[in-house]
């Protein structure tokens, strides 16, 4: 048990350190948590029992081990808990999340979200995502986020890619490569292209599948995907204007 003393602003353990660690390893991340959500420092025999217990985090299933971390780097001071991780030895036994670790910290990073750190931990090893519990919307970003950055290393996002993948994805693919790779940073740049975009969503497109039926002579119905498809490309290019009539003329005209 993690005891907190807040007149004095410390965090140490109820009882010896490592009978207590030694119990249930997962307090050593508790105490980091707690630093980092208080501010608070952890007393000098707590960490010393915590860097002669540091290697009874690898026991932790990853699951454990990933709900602490999302609390610690959602705090108001993450950096004090990872500097703790790193100070005590645990960091090295932390398996993937170790390199979210070692890089907020050569970063000299204040804060981090969540999903960004979860991509840097398994930007090279996606598949492993398949090893924790995370609420699906929180893996698929997290995916996403990754592919993302490994096809626009130079952060040269396109128009489409926008569109295909949202806002927040590219932001975060940005955020990946500038860490990573030290691409140019270019988040004002990405937030201006969205916000300019003549559509964010198939949905306002000023056509669907039934105008085109309804107004087009078509060969094939499976044909409707391809036209909209370009038809999306063109008006997401400013190359044709987001209205049914222009749209419909536009088709009419090629197809």
């Amino acid at each position: 048990m993690v005891e907190v003393d807040l007149k004095k602003g410390i965090i140490r353990t109820v009882y010896e350190p490592q009978r207590r660690f030694t119990e249930d390893a997962l307090r050593m991340l508790r105490a980091a948590y707690f630093a980092s959500k208080l501010g608070f420092e952890i007393d000098a025999e707590t960490l010393l029992g915590m860097k002669s217990c540091s290697y009874l985090v690898q026991n932790l299933s990853s699951d454990r081990i990933c709900w602490e971390l999302e609390k610690l780097i959602n705090s108001n001071y993450p950096k004090i808990g990872i500097n703790y991780l790193i100070d005590t030895n645990i960091a090295p036994y932390l398996s993937n999340f170790k390199k979210g670790i070692y890089l907020f910290n050569e970063k000299n990073l204040d804060k981090i979200s969540w999903i960004e750190f979860l991509s840097i931990c398994y930007f090279d090893d996606v598949a492993d995502l398949a090893n924790i519990h995370l609420k699906s919307n929180i893996s698929s970003l997290v995916t996403m986020s990754i592919n993302v950055a490994k096809e626009n290393k130079k952060n040269d996002f396109s128009r489409h890619t926008l569109f295909e993948y949202g806002l927040n994805t590219v932001l975060v693919a940005n955020k990946l490569n500038v860490l990573l790779f030290g691409s140019k940073d270019r988040e004002s740049y990405i937030n201006q292209e969205y916000n300019k975009l003549p559509i964010h969503s198939m949905s306002e497109l000023a056509i669907t599948g039934i105008d085109i039926i309804d107004n087009v002579t078509i060969k094939e119905n499976r044909m409707i995907s391809q036209i909209l498809k370009e038809v999306k490309l063109l008006v997401l290019n400013d190359k044709l204007a987001n209205n049914k009539e222009s749209i419909l003329k536009y088709i009419k005209k090629h197809f």
